[in-house]
């Protein structure tokens, strides 16, 4: 009997101690080991073979089983701009609970995206109770005017399209589009682009040397050009964001719909989070939640930093990296202010993912450096720090419950890895998936108000230990002594 007892108890301390490292937000930075499992299949490719096509741009837009390339669904405006973007295929509106809207980073692979939702997606319907035939997938392509070919161009390579076309991933910023261009009567009237080559080798706001910097120093003619009776369509990639969220709410169309799900990676995280930021719409507050993950910098809401700020470094809160200097336009069509902003921005549901071995630092410009030294540690400020300052945080100097954050443990700079690890999928399918706060069953590793390390993969007993708090093993298993015991 006393073996017995002994055993039960060793087994329990055992147990608490897993868990204990399994639950996540015991403390602020609390640590979790890696799990093994075997690794999902990754469907990532380019159309040429080339992960670095994007430089030069995409003369294609590939096809992928599941997908259409849609570019008449999601008209922006009464002269018919258009969002290129990968969707499910086939699906019926009528069932739909769930729409995700995957944004890509700066390589511009909207395909790569949707396939990452697509494995995300069943590897969810294995694990849980979520139906794949009520969740719709999209994925925007926010083009460069470089992927002349992957959209539609005349002769002189200049784009005859409505579709919303970028100049030098301007969209990340949520800048207006270059193209389409309208003349007074709305018909398109498009211009053709010149380049200017640079030759300098200074490292850009984004981090990057030469190659990207001949890119941020092109200059477009429909950015100097446009004659007294030419406009261009004045929307951004937040509007874009707009767009997809009243369509897929809109019941008549949907009336099942749940959750629409806004989700970037890498500058898709910095789209995701602006946007949040001036989102207006809080009639749609409910209806939506956030997934932002491994942004390279955030757009800060007042002048405080977590890092000194140099004496140099005057532009520190300019825009992207603030509030200060030339905001874009899609913030003052809104007439927002930035005290707007800090009052709102807590009511919306967010979850915040970077990989616990993400070394990579995009942006090394003295704006950034002020918010962390990488990748990680400015999710880490921004979640511990900044929001936790917000008004209105119901938790004063701390992470709000409808905040969700953690490091993947096990996962760099990859957005395949982030999207299909257990976080990613409670965040994209699982969280609320029957709306009022009624979650699908499966894995869920991030808990409410919590920041720490979680597990890349998780099996279905290590799931269930790191959703149950360690006082409540402790007490079972004091049971199941007394039982032996008796």
């Amino acid at each position: 009997m006393l073996l017995n007892t002994l055993f039960v108890w060793t087994t329990a301390t055992l147990l608490w101690a897993t868990t204990s490292l399994a639950y996540p937000g015991q403390s602020e930075m609390a640590m979790l080991e890696t799990r093994a499992s075997s690794k999902l299949k990754d469907p990532t490719f380019f159309p040429n073979g080339d992960s670095n096509e994007y430089e030069n741009g995409y003369n294609t837009l590939p096809p992928i089983p599941g997908a259409n390339i849609d570019t008449t669904t999601f008209v922006l405006d009464g002269n018919g701009t258009t969002i290129t973007t990968y969707v499910t295929a086939n699906y019926d509106p009528s069932k739909i609970k769930r729409a995700v809207i995957q944004i890509h980073g700066e390589t511009r692979d909207a395909w790569n995206m949707w396939q990452y939702l697509n494995v995300s997606m069943d590897q969810a319907s294995q694990e849980s109770d979520i139906s794949k035939d009520e969740i719709v997938l999209a994925a925007p392509m926010f083009f460069d005017v470089l992927d002349a070919g992957a959209y539609p161009v005349d002769q002189s390579n200049t784009s005859n399209s409505h579709s919303l076309i970028w100049d030098s991933n301007s969209w990340g910023e949520v800048l207006d589009a270059t193209y389409p261009v309208y003349d007074q009567k709305g018909k398109l009237a498009n211009p053709p682009f010149q380049t200017k080559s640079s030759n300098s080798s200074k490292k850009s706001k984004n981090g990057s040397s030469n190659k990207r910097s001949v890119l941020e120093s092109r200059k477009l003619k429909t950015n100097v050009e446009l004659s007294s009776d030419q406009q261009s369509a004045g929307l951004s990639s937040g509007d874009v964001l707009d767009k997809y969220v009243n369509y897929f709410t809109n019941t008549t169309m949907f009336p099942n719909m749940k959750k629409v799900v806004i989700s970037g990676f890498s500058r898709g995280g910095q789209v995701a989070a602006r946007h949040l930021a001036m989102n207006t719409n809080m009639d749609k507050v409910n209806m939506v939640h956030y997934l932002i993950a491994s942004p390279a910098s955030y757009m800060y809401l007042d002048n405080r930093r977590p890092l000194p700020v140099p004496e140099n470094c005057t532009t520190f809160n300019e825009y992207k990296y603030g509030l200060d200097g030339s905001l874009p336009a899609y913030y003052t069509r809104q007439k927002d202010t930035p005290e707007d902003i800090r009052n709102r921005v807590l009511q919306w549901e967010q979850f915040y993912l970077v990989g616990q071995s993400d070394g990579l630092n995009s942006d090394t410009s003295c704006e950034a450096m002020t918010q962390g030294k990488g990748h990680v540690d400015r999710m880490v400020n921004w979640v511990t720090k900044e929001l936790t300052s917000m008004p209105n945080n119901p938790t004063p100097n701390k992470i709000p419950d409808h905040i969700y954050s953690g490091q993947v443990s096990g996962v760099g700079h990859n957005a395949f890895d982030i999207l299909t690890s257990p976080a990613g999928i409670q965040a994209l399918f699982v969280h609320d998936y029957n709306g009022e706060n009624k979650p699908a069953s499966g894995q869920r590793p991030l808990q409410p108000g919590r920041n720490g390390v979680v597990p890349e993969k998780l099996n279905g007993a290590e799931s269930l230990y790191a959703r149950m708090p360690p006082s409540v093993i402790a007490v079972l298993c004091f049971f199941v002594s007394l039982a032996l015991i008796m």
